[in-house]
């Protein structure tokens, strides 16, 4: 697995943000790690640029929803592929282009790193 693959996890629980992050880290991937939408928006347009997003979307100051709209609206932001991880809510039956998987929490992390492989390798 290449350090180049950058994933941002936006996640408003600390111990799931942090825990994953570093789950992902031991499996070669570079994490940067954000506590909510409106954080990640700032930084994506600031400058950021990771290969895929994971992206709660139950979180305050900007929902995972919310986020995922605006971020859609940027031209240079709209292609990012998004992974959504949700305790509730169903994967979309018509999901938007850029809606890369829906994962369910509590989620296996195999499972997650699969996904991950499989759109790492998809690049």
């Amino acid at each position: 697995m290449s350090k180049n693959f950058d994933i941002m996890v936006v996640e408003d629980d600390v111990a799931i943000r942090e825990g994953l992050g570093e789950l992902l880290e031991e499996q070669g991937y570079a994490v940067e790690l954000v506590p909510n939408g409106f954080d990640a928006l700032e930084r994506l347009r600031s400058g950021s640029s990771p290969a895929l997003i994971l992206l709660d979307l139950s979180m305050p100051v900007m929902t995972g929803w919310e986020f995922f709209d605006e971020k859609t609206k940027d031209p240079l932001l709209a292609e990012i592929p998004v992974i959504v991880m949700s305790a509730t809510g169903e994967p979309l039956s018509d999901p938007p282009s850029n809606l890369a998987a829906f994962v369910r929490k509590p989620f296996d992390f195999s499972h997650l790193l699969d996904v991950l492989e499989e759109k790492r390798s998809a690049e």
